[in-house]
Protein backbone atom coordinates (compact mmCIF):
# COMPACT_ATOMS: atom_id res chain seq x y z
CA UNK A 1 0.00 0.00 0.00
CA UNK A 2 2.81 2.40 0.91
CA UNK A 3 4.65 1.69 -2.35
CA UNK A 4 1.48 2.27 -4.41
CA UNK A 5 0.76 5.50 -2.54
CA UNK A 6 4.28 6.81 -3.16
CA UNK A 7 4.05 5.88 -6.85
CA UNK A 8 0.78 7.78 -7.26
CA UNK A 9 2.11 10.83 -5.46
CA UNK A 10 5.29 10.88 -7.52
CA UNK A 11 3.28 10.54 -10.71
CA UNK A 12 0.98 13.37 -9.68
CA UNK A 13 3.93 15.55 -8.79
CA UNK A 14 5.58 14.75 -12.10
CA UNK A 15 2.52 15.72 -14.11
CA UNK A 16 1.27 18.69 -12.15
CA UNK A 17 4.35 20.16 -10.53
CA UNK A 18 7.29 19.60 -12.86
CA UNK A 19 8.50 21.55 -15.83
CA UNK A 20 7.35 18.71 -18.13
CA UNK A 21 3.77 19.13 -16.97
CA UNK A 22 1.38 22.06 -17.28
CA UNK A 23 2.25 25.62 -16.39
CA UNK A 24 0.80 27.16 -13.26
CA UNK A 25 -1.88 28.88 -15.34
CA UNK A 26 -2.73 25.69 -17.21
CA UNK A 27 -3.04 23.86 -13.87
CA UNK A 28 -5.46 26.50 -12.58
CA UNK A 29 -7.65 26.45 -15.68
CA UNK A 30 -7.67 22.64 -15.79
CA UNK A 31 -8.56 22.58 -12.09
CA UNK A 32 -11.57 24.85 -12.68
CA UNK A 33 -12.78 22.58 -15.49
CA UNK A 34 -12.26 19.48 -13.33
CA UNK A 35 -14.29 20.89 -10.44
CA UNK A 36 -17.75 19.98 -11.81
CA UNK A 37 -16.68 16.35 -12.07
CA UNK A 38 -15.12 16.05 -8.60
CA UNK A 39 -17.95 18.02 -7.00
CA UNK A 40 -20.61 16.01 -8.82
CA UNK A 41 -19.07 12.63 -8.02
CA UNK A 42 -18.56 13.51 -4.37
CA UNK A 43 -22.11 14.85 -4.05
CA UNK A 44 -23.53 11.69 -5.67
CA UNK A 45 -21.61 9.65 -3.12
CA UNK A 46 -23.16 11.77 -0.38
CA UNK A 47 -26.71 10.78 -1.36
CA UNK A 48 -26.65 7.14 -0.17
CA UNK A 49 -24.71 8.26 2.89
CA UNK A 50 -27.50 10.72 3.68
CA UNK A 51 -30.15 8.02 3.18
CA UNK A 52 -28.43 5.78 5.73
CA UNK A 53 -28.04 8.58 8.27
CA UNK A 54 -31.67 9.61 7.79
CA UNK A 55 -32.70 6.23 9.21
CA UNK A 56 -30.65 6.92 12.33
CA UNK A 57 -31.35 10.64 12.71
CA UNK A 58 -34.64 11.60 11.04
CA UNK A 59 -34.03 15.31 11.73
CA UNK A 60 -31.25 15.42 9.12
CA UNK A 61 -32.11 17.25 5.91
CA UNK A 62 -30.71 18.51 2.63
CA UNK A 63 -31.72 21.99 1.48
CA UNK A 64 -31.24 22.12 -2.26
CA UNK A 65 -31.07 25.91 -2.56
CA UNK A 66 -27.51 26.24 -1.19
CA UNK A 67 -26.40 23.21 -3.20
CA UNK A 68 -27.69 24.85 -6.40
CA UNK A 69 -25.78 28.01 -5.47
CA UNK A 70 -22.66 25.87 -5.14
CA UNK A 71 -23.30 24.30 -8.54
CA UNK A 72 -23.71 27.78 -10.04
CA UNK A 73 -20.39 28.90 -8.57
CA UNK A 74 -18.73 25.82 -10.03
CA UNK A 75 -20.25 26.63 -13.44
CA UNK A 76 -18.96 30.20 -13.23
CA UNK A 77 -15.51 28.79 -12.50
CA UNK A 78 -15.66 26.73 -15.71
CA UNK A 79 -16.64 29.80 -17.73
CA UNK A 80 -13.79 31.79 -16.21
CA UNK A 81 -11.39 28.99 -17.17
CA UNK A 82 -11.97 30.02 -20.79
CA UNK A 83 -11.64 33.76 -20.21
CA UNK A 84 -8.38 35.62 -20.55
CA UNK A 85 -7.64 39.11 -19.26
CA UNK A 86 -4.77 40.44 -21.36
CA UNK A 87 -2.01 42.12 -19.31
CA UNK A 88 -0.98 44.16 -22.37
CA UNK A 89 -4.33 45.82 -23.13
CA UNK A 90 -5.95 47.22 -20.01
CA UNK A 91 -9.52 46.06 -19.59
CA UNK A 92 -9.44 43.72 -22.58
CA UNK A 93 -11.34 40.53 -21.87
CA UNK A 94 -11.92 37.81 -24.45
CA UNK A 95 -12.51 34.10 -24.68
CA UNK A 96 -9.42 32.06 -23.97
CA UNK A 97 -8.35 30.51 -27.27
CA UNK A 98 -5.87 27.99 -25.90
CA UNK A 99 -3.34 29.15 -28.53
CA UNK A 100 -2.49 32.77 -27.71
CA UNK A 101 -0.74 34.89 -30.32
CA UNK A 102 1.85 36.05 -27.79
CA UNK A 103 3.70 32.97 -26.42
CA UNK A 104 3.73 34.03 -22.77
CA UNK A 105 0.11 35.17 -22.67
CA UNK A 106 -2.38 32.59 -21.41
CA UNK A 107 -1.88 28.98 -20.56
CA UNK A 108 -2.48 27.39 -23.94
CA UNK A 109 -3.50 23.75 -24.25
CA UNK A 110 -4.85 23.48 -20.72
CA UNK A 111 -7.78 21.27 -21.73
CA UNK A 112 -5.45 18.29 -22.17
CA UNK A 113 -4.79 18.40 -18.41
CA UNK A 114 -8.43 18.26 -17.26
CA UNK A 115 -8.50 14.46 -16.95
CA UNK A 116 -5.29 14.52 -14.91
CA UNK A 117 -6.75 17.24 -12.68
CA UNK A 118 -9.83 15.08 -12.04
CA UNK A 119 -7.75 11.97 -11.43
CA UNK A 120 -5.31 13.50 -8.97
CA UNK A 121 -7.64 15.82 -7.04
CA UNK A 122 -10.82 13.72 -6.78
CA UNK A 123 -9.55 11.78 -3.78
CA UNK A 124 -8.66 14.91 -1.85
CA UNK A 125 -12.02 16.55 -2.61
CA UNK A 126 -13.92 13.48 -1.40
CA UNK A 127 -11.69 13.26 1.68
CA UNK A 128 -12.23 16.91 2.66
CA UNK A 129 -15.95 16.71 1.87
CA UNK A 130 -16.66 13.59 3.92
CA UNK A 131 -14.43 14.46 6.86
CA UNK A 132 -16.21 17.80 7.18
CA UNK A 133 -19.55 16.09 6.61
CA UNK A 134 -18.93 13.63 9.41
CA UNK A 135 -17.84 16.43 11.75
CA UNK A 136 -20.94 18.50 10.96
CA UNK A 137 -23.26 15.53 11.55
CA UNK A 138 -22.13 15.71 15.18
CA UNK A 139 -21.61 19.47 15.51
CA UNK A 140 -24.39 20.91 13.34
CA UNK A 141 -26.55 18.07 11.99
CA UNK A 142 -29.22 20.20 10.29
CA UNK A 143 -26.64 21.91 8.08
CA UNK A 144 -24.26 18.97 7.54
CA UNK A 145 -25.60 17.58 4.27
CA UNK A 146 -26.43 21.05 2.94
CA UNK A 147 -23.10 22.81 3.50
CA UNK A 148 -20.35 20.19 3.77
CA UNK A 149 -19.39 20.80 0.13
CA UNK A 150 -18.68 24.51 0.70
CA UNK A 151 -15.11 24.26 2.02
CA UNK A 152 -13.67 22.03 -0.74
CA UNK A 153 -15.51 23.93 -3.49
CA UNK A 154 -14.25 27.24 -2.10
CA UNK A 155 -10.69 25.92 -1.85
CA UNK A 156 -10.75 24.56 -5.43
CA UNK A 157 -12.14 27.85 -6.78
CA UNK A 158 -9.66 29.97 -4.85
CA UNK A 159 -6.63 27.99 -6.03
CA UNK A 160 -7.95 27.50 -9.57
CA UNK A 161 -8.76 31.18 -10.10
CA UNK A 162 -5.56 32.29 -8.40
CA UNK A 163 -3.46 30.19 -10.76
CA UNK A 164 -5.56 30.89 -13.86
CA UNK A 165 -5.32 34.66 -13.49
CA UNK A 166 -1.76 34.62 -12.18
CA UNK A 167 -2.45 35.90 -8.68
CA UNK A 168 -0.68 32.73 -7.55
CA UNK A 169 2.63 32.43 -9.34
CA UNK A 170 3.56 28.87 -8.44
CA UNK A 171 1.55 25.68 -8.89
CA UNK A 172 3.34 24.13 -5.91
CA UNK A 173 0.15 24.97 -4.01
CA UNK A 174 -1.48 22.14 -5.96
CA UNK A 175 0.06 19.72 -3.46
CA UNK A 176 -2.77 20.78 -1.11
CA UNK A 177 -5.24 19.27 -3.57
CA UNK A 178 -3.22 16.18 -4.52
CA UNK A 179 -1.45 14.77 -1.47
CA UNK A 180 -4.21 14.58 1.20
CA UNK A 181 -6.26 12.12 -0.87
CA UNK A 182 -3.21 10.17 -2.11
CA UNK A 183 -4.89 9.67 -5.46
CA UNK A 184 -8.01 7.82 -4.34
CA UNK A 185 -6.37 5.69 -1.67
CA UNK A 186 -7.60 7.69 1.31
CA UNK A 187 -11.26 7.65 0.16
CA UNK A 188 -10.99 3.92 -0.53
CA UNK A 189 -10.40 3.49 3.19
CA UNK A 190 -12.39 6.43 4.56
CA UNK A 191 -15.68 5.91 2.71
CA UNK A 192 -16.16 2.23 3.70
CA UNK A 193 -15.32 3.11 7.31
CA UNK A 194 -17.94 5.88 7.36
CA UNK A 195 -20.58 3.70 5.71
CA UNK A 196 -19.89 0.81 8.08
CA UNK A 197 -20.20 3.19 11.03
CA UNK A 198 -23.64 4.43 10.02
CA UNK A 199 -24.82 0.91 9.12
CA UNK A 200 -23.86 -0.25 12.63
CA UNK A 201 -25.67 2.72 14.13
CA UNK A 202 -28.74 1.85 12.06
CA UNK A 203 -28.63 -1.75 13.26
CA UNK A 204 -28.43 -0.63 16.89
CA UNK A 205 -31.31 1.79 16.31
CA UNK A 206 -33.48 -1.07 14.97
CA UNK A 207 -32.64 -3.17 18.02
CA UNK A 208 -33.66 -0.33 20.32
CA UNK A 209 -36.88 0.34 18.40
CA UNK A 210 -37.66 -3.38 18.17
Amino acid sequence: MSRLRNTLLLLAAGLLLSGCGPTAEQSGRALLCALPFVFGLSYLLQRPYFSLWKLVRPELEVRHGPVLVGAALVAVGVVLAFVEVSPFVQGEIHLFSGKPSVPDVGGGGFTEWILEAVTFTLGTFVTFHFLLLRYLISASPRSAFTWAWAFPVGLWLAIGLGLAFRSLKSDQIMVLLVYPGAGILVPLVLIPVLFIEVLRKGKKQKEVDG
